[in-house]
């Protein structure tokens, strides 16, 4: 009840005082009181935190959630944000380690014990063995163990994660101003072409449909959109509009979905190879087929339905071939999530009139964010509950399944014998990938610390025709925000010669090694289908089930 006040302040206050320097203050000493509440709570009542803590291991949930923290993904997001902050946190651990030694703490507490430093699992990324006791370490000892375990992580893939998620946050940063600029111009032509509010309507219809077929496209910026569109050239008032976009995009949902799920993932699921890189077989997406296709509307259907991404669930729904009809049903519930998505596109055509306009847009926008990540949570909890459920069934190999278990076992065999280590890789290539992944990381920073120095402010409700250029500090783009640009695109060069290294290094007993494979297939099949019909769960899986 605490923290629900507490939020509930915090709206009424974005609300209703946006503009008084006192609700300023409020909010800043509720933050405050908030965080000591949080750090009260976990040192007085140690007790509770502990079967707190207890009770969440206990939970299916959990073992779910320990997996995804020890993937490189995550490790990737972990080191991106906290990268400026591990100097200050080396010297500093190296500070109180230089102040133990003077005044002799170690010799004081009579600390005896050693500090391994153990050989990596990775080939290539081992480490000088023995040990080192705690008084000559350069950190403290727990400093030194988190370092030690941090060097055993694969790097090279860590590497090529963190490529990936600073493009992504790139495109996040850069698309919405992009899309502000295209926004106001096709306001400004819908105003002077003295089009009929239903030409609108079917417009931005068909514009959503062809948005929803694009993969990068997230629906969130289909429903934000519409309510720029609709809201602002509806001649019933901007609340007719809101409202008109609030069902058009609900059925813009529907619709898109059944594209997608009929024409393009009926046809996608025609190809094995597809179908092997999606993992229709693996156990993930064997739960999340299991739930969807239990019929009704059910928790964790509607959860995977409504809270995942909006091409990839559909598309996946149709490569398994489930019923149209009962993936409609369960997607019906959207209307929660597109209400706060289409009312922040409605009020964002009111921003620059009212303090209270823009703060309502910020907080129809973190709603919506809040309902997704609700939704993420419920489906995981869902899938998690049918493994625990269905366990057998769930993990039995299943005869027509055996092409797409090849094609595993043999990518897993080529990627064992080809698989380049850190140490295998030359100082210079490996060196120049790490750099242009440094130099993401800091175009990432800039972009989230430094962002209005590098482009200039343009919404949606702003005069197209006052946009005089591109560049320059009268542009969009800054001149530093060009420099930034030209460092990102050219760091992609960092990249692409590692790939290249690879490619050459392993090209010729790559087709050696898949010529050897082919040989082998028909064999391979035949006895995997053997050990299939007669499998049985072993004993460990049956008493987990029991």
């Amino acid at each position: 009840m605490f923290i629900v006040s507490c939020g509930l302040l915090w709206v009424a206050c974005q609300l209703l005082y946006a503009d008084n320097q006192v609700a300023t203050m409020i909010m800043g000493l509720m933050g405050a009181f908030f965080l000591v509440f949080i750090a009260f709570t976990v040192v007085a009542l140690r007790r509770v935190v502990v079967h707190l803590y207890e009770w969440l291991v206990r939970l299916p949930i959990w073992g779910t959630i320990k997996k995804v923290t020890s993937s490189d993904w995550t490790r990737a997001s972990i080191l991106i944000p906290s990268m400026p902050m591990v100097p200050f946190i080396l010297a500093l651990s190296a500070l109180n380690q230089w102040v133990r030694r003077r005044r002799g703490i170690y010799a004081k507490v009579h600390l005896t014990s050693i500090v391994p430093s153990e050989v990596g699992d990775e080939p290539g990324v081992g480490h000088s063995t023995g040990a080192v006791t705690a008084e000559h370490l350069w950190v403290t000892p727990f400093a030194h163990q988190v370092l030690s375990e941090v060097q055993r992580w694969n790097w090279l893939s860590i590497i090529f994660k963190c490529y990936v998620e600073c493009g992504i946050f790139f495109l996040y940063s850069v698309s919405p101003l992009l899309l502000n600029v295209a926004l106001s111009w096709f306001n400004t032509w819908l105003l002077e072409s003295g089009l009929g509010f239903e030409v609108v309507l079917v417009t931005t219809f068909m514009i959503g449909v062809v948005a929803f077929l694009l993969p990068p496209v997230p629906g969130l910026t289909v429903y934000i959109f519409g309510g720029l569109v609709i809201a602002g050239s509806c001649p019933m008032g901007f609340w007719w509009g809101a409202c008109i976009n609030i069902f058009l995009g609900w059925f813009l949902k529907l619709f898109a979905c059944a594209v997608q799920q009929v024409c393009i993932g009926g046809l996608l699921g025609r190809s094995t190879l597809v179908r092997q890189t999606i993992g229709v077989h693996k156990v993930a997406i064997r739960c999340v087929e299991a739930e969807l296709r239990r019929p009704g509307l059910t928790m964790g259907k509607v959860a995977i339905l409504c809270g995942g991404p909006d091409w990839p669930t559909s598309v996946l729904a149709g490569m398994l071939n489930l019923s149209l009809f009962q993936c409609e049903l369960g997607t019906l519930p959207i209307i929660f999530f597109v209400i706060p998505c289409s009312l922040s596109g409605s009020f964002y055509t009111k921003k620059g009139t009212s303090v209270v306009w823009n703060r309502s847009a910020n907080l129809m926008i973190v709603v919506s964010l809040a309902i997704n990540l609700l939704l993420w949570a419920l489906a995981a909890w869902a899938m998690q509950q049918q493994l625990d459920k269905n366990f057998d069934e769930l993990t039995r190999p299943l005869p027509q399944n055996v092409d797409l278990e090849w094609m595993d076992f043999k990518a897993a065999e080529l990627d064992k014998q080809f698989r380049v280590p850190w140490d295998g890789v030359p100082v210079i290539v490996r060196s120049l990938y790490a750099l242009g992944a440094f130099a993401h990381v800091v175009v990432g920073h800039s972009l989230w610390w430094g962002y209005y120095y590098l482009f200039n402010h343009f919404e949606v409700s702003s005069d197209i025709k006052s946009l005089k250029s591109w560049f320059g500090d009268e542009g969009i783009i800054t001149q530093a925000g060009i420099l930034v640009l030209a460092m990102y695109v050219f760091t992609w060069i960092l990249y692409v010669q590692f790939v290249l290294w690879i490619w050459c290094k392993t090209r010729r007993p790559r087709r050696q090694k898949e010529g050897e494979l082919a040989l082998k297939e028909a064999a391979w099949k035949q006895e995997w289908l053997q050990n299939a019909r007669s499998w049985v769960p072993p004993e460990e899986h049956r008493r987990f089930c029991a």
